[in-house]
């Protein structure tokens, strides 16, 4: 593996890594409008799954949304989340609190992948369209 393969994977130079808090709903919004585009460009969460119709209208998409440990995802319940500076800027976490910008998320994931934490390249079942 080079740093070459290692960009390839992760180009994003510019983007930040932030963490903040936020309610279930501002993450069933996101992912929503995510997939508002004919489930297009879903996004891939950590610590989560969730399974959707593109078909169905807007605000009903999302037909579950369970937590790692099965249940479900609670609306009201603030989720600490970490994600781009990009992401964290868009109107649906305009409300969000804690938020903490880490620094380069390229820099973060080459130090990571340097102390030998674990490389996963497996599909997984974290979203599933119907």
């Amino acid at each position: 593996m080079t740093y070459k393969d290692l960009f390839s994977a992760y180009p994003m130079t510019e983007e930040d890594t932030v963490v903040m808090k936020v309610t279930g709903r501002m993450l069933m919004a996101e992912m929503e409008e995510r997939i508002g585009d004919g489930g297009r460009g879903p996004a891939t969460p950590a610590g989560f799954r969730y399974t959707y119709d593109p078909s169905r209208p807007s605000g009903q998409r999302l037909t579950e949304v369970v937590l790692a440990d099965g249940s479900p995802m609670d609306p009201d319940r603030e989720y600490t989340v970490g994600t781009t500076i990009t992401m964290a800027r868009k109107k649906t976490f305009r409300e969000a609190k804690e938020v903490r910008n880490l620094g380069s998320s390229q820099e973060m994931f080459m130090e990571a992948f340097a102390a030998g934490s674990p490389w996963r390249n497996d599909p997984d079942n974290r979203l599933v369209r119907q």
